[in-house]
């Protein structure tokens, strides 16, 4: 939405602003946690996400490039 609005206000604080909140601070979209004991042979990191969760994360990316490609990281 901050993107849409700077797109429609032409306004490029709000473009970029949507960069900053979505960066790439938020790297994983889940904490990554250690998998061990009698269930795998040996232990793994592993990073519990879901299809939607990623799936919106990439809408969200596809959205930003359109709206604020001059702004993107």
């Amino acid at each position: 939405m901050m993107a849409f609005a700077g797109d429609r206000l032409g306004d490029d604080s709000y473009k970029q602003r949507a960069w900053q909140t979505f960066g790439p601070h938020q790297g994983n979209l889940a904490p990554v946690q250690e998998v061990s004991g009698p269930t795998v042979l040996t232990p793994v990191e592993w990073t519990f996400t879901n299809t939607n969760d990623l799936g919106q994360r990439l809408l969200n990316i596809i959205e930003l490039l359109q709206l604020a490609p001059d702004q993107a990281p």
